[in-house]
């Protein structure tokens, strides 16, 4: 098999722990400031070591934190639920359940 073989060849689905799963205290940490604070899309990708495209998403599939809507086009994101999305994600092992989801 050559290289180019190898680069289009499926690989499974990644049964990893997502990086940011393994650095929430640090985070938490990291984003101290006024819990009412409005944060933008660009300022939370930063904090959390992600793209705005990441965060983006994340939104759309509801798997990242709450957010504000301030207009059609203005999303902010309140630090207070920033820290609970995150405190949500702390996991004290690796093991999945029979669906893959992490079991806390």
């Amino acid at each position: 098999m050559g290289n180019g073989e190898q680069l289009l060849r499926p690989r499974g689905p990644k049964r990893g722990i997502h990086h940011l799963d393994r650095r929430v205290a640090e985070l938490i940490e990291q984003g101290a400031g006024d819990p009412d604070e409005l944060i933008d899309t660009k300022t939370l990708a930063r904090w959390l070591g992600v793209s705005p495209a990441w965060a983006h998403v994340a939104r759309h599939q509801g798997r990242g934190p709450t957010w504000v809507e301030i207009s059609r086009k203005r999303i902010r994101y309140r630090r207070r639920d920033v820290w609970a999305w995150l405190d949500t994600r702390r996991r004290t092992s690796t093991r999945r359940d029979g669906d893959g989801d992490a079991v806390a």
